[in-house]
């Protein structure tokens, strides 16, 4: 059985980390912070003419449907 020393020992260890765990989620907690991506993928596509995105999209697609799964055979 532990000494009361020892448990009071274990116990700031873990309110340590509790504090530290607190100061993260709170620097997490904005919801616009995972957004940023989304902002400047959608800032760098602004001025593309949509025929040009669809022709990206489409040889996007040509490109992984000409090429095989691993541990498939080519058609």
């Amino acid at each position: 059985m532990a000494t009361l020393a020892e448990l009071e020992k274990r116990l700031e260890a873990v309110e340590r980390q509790l504090a530290a765990l607190q100061m993260q989620q709170a620097g997490a907690a904005d919801p616009e912070a995972g957004l940023d991506w989304y902002r400047r993928t959608a800032e760098a596509f602004k001025d593309i003419p949509v025929e040009d995105i669809e022709a990206m999209y489409r040889y996007g697609r040509e490109f992984r449907e000409s090429q095989s799964y691993p541990g498939e055979e080519s058609p």
